[in-house]
């Protein structure tokens, strides 16, 4: 039966528009025409098209005026002119507000971002009260699909004042921002960024960018940049300025002007079982290895570089410096060529790397070694050594040496005044073992295939003096035998 009272029509079991005019019909067939309007309440359902506006009540948190069958207290409703909310359960869940804003789990939009800057107003802001671990505010873009795509975030900007506009933005323009707010007891102050900004002078399908990781510091609230990952990759610590030749380092680390921050790096191991340490790299076999104490020694560290997989530097907790190569071990070069500065200088008496200490050694780079007590040795204890015999005669080959006056050539670098000494060529055809050979060698320790002719002018000086004693013997028996031809004279009274 269909009921139809001042305010309401029940009973109704559709409801049909045919040619301008409202027909109801009720659950036993009957039907009902009305051609202009209806106004009141209407329950039951409603098929086919309506046409003209419909408007229902504002509704409320508790009430809401678009409600499903049965749950009367979650819907849509209208709390003030321009502004539409959702309620979930009598409590208002979220809702657009006059100005077009989506607040969730707020009817109040923030306006203390940024020190109450009206220019970073949120278009969306999520909030919620309470310490349950339930009410944690997290967005999540999740794909689920068999491919290698994933959910995805994306902040836009173009130079155009229109929505959909696609003018070109410039260099140095902000393309998004993350910024991390936390309350000081009157607003929200930034605390971290992470930005976005063109690096370059855009184009069609070219877009350099740069990102920007900004902290506040202590006593301020605004940020300063602490990193930079630039347009070509290289990532900057301290500065926002690439540094350096014509091929910048990738990775650069500045230091500031204040006496707490530096420009270096620290790489700390957090287990008791690796070391601190750097890999650099060009590829799979060619690398250099940079490892603190790598045997875990702790109390007593140590520094390691191994070169290619092989270790060929190793610096002691004590400071001494231990070196392996499978050739010459150490380049020492200088650009001085003249006798007053040092390849060389050694020290002892200094209690730290920065104290005088006494000098004792100094190697000069025209060659020339001077110490403080004349003294070169060898190691020389009967314990080590067998096969001991007396020298033989060097009377005669020191006797054919020829020593000669010659300058070296300019061409060598050598110094070119006059010197005192041997030819080894020369010296070869006299005592061919006093001569070797080294391999001529590049700057950078490459085997040039030729070779030159070098002199053992110590053991020169020795064979000297082994025909030193040979002449001091032969003085002696001389003075002898003159002594007594003497004494034969002096008896003969001659």
């Amino acid at each position: 039966m269909t009921v139809i009272t001042n305010n309401s029509i029940t009973g109704i079991n559709s409801i049909t528009a045919q040619a301008g005019t409202l027909n109801f019909y009720d659950t036993n067939g009957g039907q009902i025409s009305i051609g202009a309007s209806i106004t009141g309440d209407v329950t039951g359902n409603v098929t086919g098209n309506v046409t003209g506006d419909i408007t229902i009540g504002a509704g409320s948190t508790s009430a809401p005026s678009l409600a499903p069958s049965g749950d009367s207290n979650t819907g849509i409703f209208f709390p003030s002119a321009d502004t539409i909310a959702f309620a979930k359960g009598g409590s208002e869940s979220a809702r657009f507000d006059s100005s077009g804003r989506l607040l969730l789990g707020t009817n109040t939009n923030r306006q203390d971002f940024f020190n109450f800057s009206s220019a970073y107003g949120a278009r969306v802001l999520s909030e919620l009260a309470g310490n349950s671990d339930g009410l944690r505010i997290s967005y999540a873009a999740v794909r689920n699909s068999d491919s290698v795509d994933s959910g995805f975030l994306v902040f836009g900007k173009s130079r155009g004042t229109t929505v959909g506009s696609a003018t070109v933005v410039q260099d140095g323009d902000a393309l998004g921002e993350i910024s991390f707010q936390g309350a000081d007891g009157s607003e929200l102050v930034v605390g971290a960024s992470i930005k976005v900004e063109v690096d370059g002078t855009p184009g069609a399908n070219d877009m350099p960018g740069r990102m920007l990781f900004r902290t506040t510091p202590d006593g301020s609230t605004s940020t300063t940049t602490r990193m930079t990952i630039n347009s070509s990759g290289q990532t900057l610590v301290g500065t926002t300025e690439s540094r350096g030749t014509a091929t910048p380092a990738m990775l650069q680390v500045a230091g500031g002007n204040g006496s707490t921050t530096f420009s270096k790096v620290a790489i700390i191991s957090g287990n008791n079982e690796d070391a601190g340490g750097m890999l650099l790299a060009s590829s799979s076999t060619n690398s250099l290895e940079f490892q603190v104490d790598p045997d875990n020694l702790r109390g007593s560290s140590e520094m390691i570089f191994t070169v290619d997989a092989t270790q060929r530097f190793y610096l002691n907790a004590s400071g001494q410096p231990h070196l392996h190569s499978v050739n010459s071990v150490i380049y020492a070069k200088s650009a001085a060529t003249g006798g007053a500065d040092y390849l060389f200088s050694g020290y002892n008496n200094a209690s730290t790397i920065r104290a005088s200490g006494t000098a004792q050694i100094y190697i000069f780079t025209n060659g020339n070694i001077q110490n403080t007590n004349d003294s070169y040795g060898q190691i020389s204890d009967i314990k080590l050594k067998e096969n001991i015999v007396d020298a033989e005669s060097q009377w005669d080959d020191f006797k054919a040496v020829r020593f000669r006056k010659y300058n070296f050539k300019e061409e060598t670098g050598y110094e070119t005044h006059t010197q005192l000494g041997v030819i080894a060529q020369e010296l070869e055809l006299v005592s061919p073992g006093l001569v070797y050979e080294t391999p001529d060698r590049d700057e950078e320790g490459n085997d040039l295939g030729t070779t030159t002719k070098a002199v053992k002018s110590s053991i020169l000086v020795k064979k000297a003096l082994v025909a030193l004693q040979e002449a001091m013997e032969r003085i002696e028996t001389l003075e002898t035998q003159n002594a007594a031809i003497l004494a034969r004279l002096d008896a003969a009274g001659i």
